[in-house]
């Protein structure tokens, strides 16, 4: 995956093209033997190819979390889209996986659907120099940048704005009041 050059040059969409030309055949092969056999377990590490990939063309860190990438790039679970490409049976395992994948979607917070990643597509089309910008502030808001507890963090009810003095809720770099300069200076400054 990460020997093929200029990825994170491409929009999503034909990075999205070139994983499943490229590395697809290699996951489909004699799955549909293999597929009853497989464990909820099983089925996280296939789709963990997809989030690996999806992060690296965003230019988002490892860790970040597998259900925002997904959402941000509008792109369905590689799980769902081999099963329903070789029309597979929905096993034990696999409704597992998808209802504990259902329960973390469902904790999204609402905040992160009014980040740009969710409410432009500017950045997902090629050449996008900003796309890492976008999507980094969707994964964590740069949260630990305005709160006056400056280690990387989840937003509690205690975090606080250092501008404003206001409550810091994990994407409130957008809405305050006293921010002075644009997400891109932000996200590149101390």
């Amino acid at each position: 995956m990460f020997k093929i050059d200029g990825l994170r040059r491409l929009s999503i969409s034909t990075a999205l093209s070139i994983f499943f030309m490229k590395l697809v055949p290699i996951i489909e092969y004699n799955l549909s033997a293999i597929w009853r056999h497989l464990t909820a377990s099983n089925l996280h590490r296939i789709d963990f190819l997809l989030f690996t990939f999806l992060k690296h063309i965003c230019g988002v860190a490892r860790s970040s979390r597998n259900r925002l990438i997904l959402l941000i790039c509008d792109t369905p679970t590689l799980v769902n889209a081999l099963k329903q490409r070789h029309n597979l049976p929905s096993t034990e395992a696999f409704t597992s996986y998808i209802d504990t994948l259902t329960a973390k979607m469902q904790s999204i917070p609402c905040e992160f659907y009014d980040t740009p990643a969710m409410t432009q597509q500017k950045w997902r089309s090629a050449m996008n120099n900003d796309r890492h910008v976008v999507t980094r502030h969707a994964m964590h808001g740069f949260h630990f940048k305005l709160c006056t507890n400056r280690a990387f963090h989840e937003a509690t009810d205690e975090c606080e704005c250092s501008l404003c003095g206001g409550h810091a809720s994990q994407y409130h770099l957008l809405q305050c009041s006293s921010r002075q300069h644009f997400l891109h200076y932000i996200a590149d400054n101390e």
